[in-house]
């Protein structure tokens, strides 16, 4: 991970060259600027996403003036913040978080130094679908064909999901946020009969792009459009239906997810098949009522 986020600051952050280092290596030979990157410990918050891990970015500058700091800060932020990296076939989104303390001077190095810290999330989250009828794999469904883009190539048209549903393949941009579904309570079955039962579910739906205004516009999107349906076909014999949705903009994407939905689905239930009686006896007599008998 560190190799690829050493990748970016050096393609992005010019003035410091290639002098993007691991912590063991700085020393007062060393040209100025350059930046020290440290990973920090993982942490797993969830069962359904991937792990977190914080980044520290270590900017080393000669004392003259704040100003050429605060540029490097600047560049880095830019560099690295709101980008997905790719490791090992699998996707990290990098958030910016804070500035590490204040500004000090170091005596052995001779070096203004400024830390920047940056949050790491894993992309690889738990494929959120269960089993048949599945209102998340229904969810999905709904949103890939609810927004197509359409295009014609070679005479061929071709539609593609706009949102991205499934995070085994998902690579989440402005331009195809990913929506990931996901089953937070389930009901005690209700109004229970001999075909059939009601379960109400609750699924939260995380909106993952880098832009916090893109996320905004799609969060409102898929609420509207949710209204709009109120019923969502689960398959050939049952629907979601919508009863509460709501949202909440700033919620965390990563962590939390910023739409709530509570759906009602009828379920039909098994089918009990009895054991075939393929012989019968019977002992004694039988009476067929008074005056009447079989042997």
């Amino acid at each position: 991970m560190r190799d690829e986020i050493r990748k970016l600051l050096v393609e992005e952050v010019v003035s410091v060259g290639e002098r993007v280092y691991e912590p063991y290596v700085p020393s007062l030979q060393i040209e100025k600027p350059y930046l020290v990157v440290k990973e920090g410990s993982r942490e797993v918050p969830n069962d359904w996403a991937g792990y977190t891990t914080t980044i520290e970015v270590w900017i080393f500058e000669n004392f003259e003036t704040f100003a050429d700091v605060d540029q490097l800060a600047v560049d880095v932020i830019s560099a690295l913040d709101k980008q997905i990296i790719t490791v090992n076939d699998k996707k990290y989104l990098l958030r910016y978080l804070a500035t590490i303390g204040e500004d000090f001077w170091d005596e052995e190095l001779q070096a203004l130094e400024r830390g920047l810290q940056f949050q790491v999330f894993s992309l690889g989250w738990l494929n959120g679908e269960t089993y048949d009828p599945d209102p998340v794999a229904a969810l999905r469904g709904w949103s890939e064909s609810r927004w197509v883009k359409v295009e014609t190539k070679e005479g061929n048209i071709i539609k593609t999901p706009i949102l991205q549903t499934d995070p085994d393949t998902w690579d989440p941009s402005d331009q195809r946020p990913g929506l990931y579904w996901r089953i937070v309570e389930v009901s005690a079955p209700y109004n229970v009969s001999a075909s059939m039962y009601w379960m109400d579910f609750t699924i939260y739906g995380h909106v993952v792009a880098p832009d916090p205004s893109v996320r905004r516009e799609w969060i409102r999107k898929v609420v509207e459009a949710l209204t709009d349906a109120m019923r969502i076909n689960v398959n050939d014999v049952t629907e979601l239906c919508v009863e509460e949705i709501s949202a909440t903009m700033d919620a965390d994407p990563l962590t939390v997810g910023q739409i709530r939905l509570r759906g009602t689905m009828g379920l039909m239930r098994s089918k009990v098949s009895a054991e075939v009686l393929n012989n019968a006896s019977v002992s004694g007599g039988v009476s067929f009522g008074e005056g009447g008998s079989a042997d």
